[in-house]
């Protein structure tokens, strides 16, 4: 059970639920469009709250929180639940991969500990800064690859 503090969920939960859901749609050809992105994100940093609460194993709260997720695309975007689950196992294949190059540089740096990270919401926050950063430049590449910009 993980409680996250508020200002985590503004500064963490928001901004990652909105870079996963517009890579996610650019990797599956829908353009994203800001205003559901920023609806998805409001819902779904409510959602992280209440499920990182729930008594579920490791792992269980991401499969969860991906799932809604993907719920709210297929709702606010109006694609095949089979797009919308792809869109956002898709970004969480780049998430993961960022987590995994990132975060141990980060505590490797700063010489911290996972447990240290958790403890702190600032930590938190920051130590998240270069996964978002790196989603938002793959969403930017795809944005362009796709020509979004020219519609």
């Amino acid at each position: 059970m993980d409680i996250m503090p508020f200002v985590t969920l503004i500064f963490v939960a928001m901004p990652e639920a909105m870079l996963l859901s517009a890579v996610g749609l650019t990797v599956v050809g829908t353009r994203p469009r800001l205003k559901p992105i920023l609806l998805i994100a409001v819902l779904y940093a409510i959602t992280a709250f209440v499920v990182r609460q729930l008594p579920f194993p490791p792992g269980l709260h991401s499969i969860v929180l991906l799932l809604i997720l993907a719920g709210f695309l297929f709702y606010q975007f109006k694609i095949t639940l089979i797009k919308a689950v792809a869109a956002v196992f898709s970004a969480f294949v780049f998430l993961a991969l960022g987590e995994n190059i990132f975060l141990p540089l980060f505590m490797n740096i700063l010489d911290l500990s996972v447990a240290e990270i958790l403890a702190s919401p600032w930590l938190r926050i920051a130590a998240s800064l270069p996964n978002l950063l790196m989603l938002l430049i793959i969403f930017g590449i795809g944005y362009r690859l796709r020509k979004f910009h020219l519609r």
